[in-house]
């Protein structure tokens, strides 16, 4: 009898550590989840990052590479570790950039974080015209939320700044 509670002792731990596992893994592959910035809420990568698209690519099709990405870093994504966290109802994907890497897509844009935010919770690209186009941060639906102003002073490395302006959801 005591053998047979050992045994079944071990398998409930057993199932109870393959659950908490299972957990672990999937909060380890969570790519994209919400966050609040002083626009809103929006599209966060695992690092709280705040995610951007470029006016000037098409669903698909990134058009920003050299000191582009250098400003606006891809957020690189592969299909084995895409995810998002409930509350996230964009349509996640993968494209693959012109330099073979892969790169996260939010209902076909790809994405973007910026260099001039340093921290959580930033969005201080929204609105810029940089490298030959705007940038949008995205909303939790997964759409742009077009808007001239900036949560921060917006200068981009290229010199080129956030102006003000009212928001509106496209």
């Amino acid at each position: 009898m005591r053998t047979s509670r050992f045994a079944v002792t071990a398998a409930a731990l057993s199932i109870s550590l393959l659950g908490f596992a299972s957990v672990q893994a999937h909060a380890a592959t969570q790519a994209v989840k919400t966050g609040t910035t002083s626009v809103g809420k929006v599209l966060v990568d695992s690092k709280g990052k705040t995610l951007y698209v470029f006016a000037a690519d098409s669903a698909g099709k990134s058009t920003c590479t050299g000191a582009c990405a250098q400003a606006w870093p891809p957020a690189l994504a592969t299909a084995k570790n895409l995810g998002r966290a409930a509350d996230v109802k964009a349509k996640l994907t993968v494209i693959k950039r012109s330099d073979g890497k892969t790169q996260l897509a939010i209902n076909g844009l790809p994405a973007y974080t910026f260099s001039g935010d340093a921290a959580s919770g930033q969005a201080n690209g929204q609105g810029m015209n940089a490298s030959g186009g705007l940038w949008w941060v995205m909303a939790p639906t997964g759409t742009p939320l077009k808007s001239t102003a900036s949560s921060g002073s917006g200068t981009a490395p290229d010199g080129a700044t956030s102006p003000g302006g009212t928001y509106d959801y496209y």
